[in-house]
């Protein structure tokens, strides 16, 4: 939340500083080293306030992370002396902090190796029993989750702590691209669609009638 916007690539991150021509040139590179975000093609990122604290959380396929608060004073890496310690020495060490991963808090069961990458989107389209489908019933809650395209299936997971409240197969071919979230059926509540190698497929997440 200060100086120039951050460029972000996947799970890296590129900060910025001006030359002495006054031209933008990279300062400094961070890096997490879970999921990528990538879904054949790739990576797509996906940046947003999640949790509800002060600065954006970073969605790269099914793990989500931030930056490491940086030593007291310091504007990049080479201000770091060597003698920092626990998140300082992170962000010297040029490393994101994994906020979660999808894998550690649902199991390998739930969400496999297969379909820890993907692409990603920001919305909200549950509402606030993720248990049950979104309705008038259980309208949704204003709060986001994270969506994920991976391998074939879409994943829904809870945005603030990254548990998996729908694994869908598309029955569509492998891959699939960026998800697009809209009222795609106009019933007042959000779907999910992205292209697959087979077709293209629009989820309703409601409830059947």
């Amino acid at each position: 939340n200060a100086g120039f916007a951050e460029i972000v690539i996947g799970r890296s991150v590129f900060s910025l500083e001006k030359d002495s021509n006054g031209k933008l040139k990279i300062l400094d590179r961070f890096e997490g080293a879970l999921m990528h975000g990538i879904n054949g093609q790739g990576p797509i990122s996906c940046v947003a306030n999640l949790v509800g604290d002060p600065k954006q959380e970073i969605v790269a396929g099914t793990t989500v992370y931030r930056m490491a608060t940086p030593p007291a004073g310091a504007k990049k890496r080479a201000d770091c002396t060597g003698s920092e310690t626990g998140e300082a020495k992170t962000w010297c060490d040029g490393q994101l902090v994994v906020v979660w991963d999808g894998q550690a808090v649902n199991g390998t069961t739930a969400l496999p190796s297969g379909n820890r990458e993907g692409f990603c989107a920001i919305a909200d389209v549950l509402g606030a029993d993720q248990t049950k489908a979104p309705g008038p019933q259980n309208a949704l809650d204003g709060v986001a989750e994270v969506i994920v395209v991976s391998n074939g299936r879409l994943l829904v997971l809870n945005g603030q702590t990254g548990k998996l409240a729908l694994n869908l197969d598309a029955a569509a071919g492998n891959n699939g691209g960026p998800p697009n979230v809209d009222d795609f059926d106009g019933d007042g509540f959000p779907e999910v669609g992205t292209a697959f190698g087979a077709a293209y497929v629009v989820f309703d997440l409601q409830a059947t009638a």
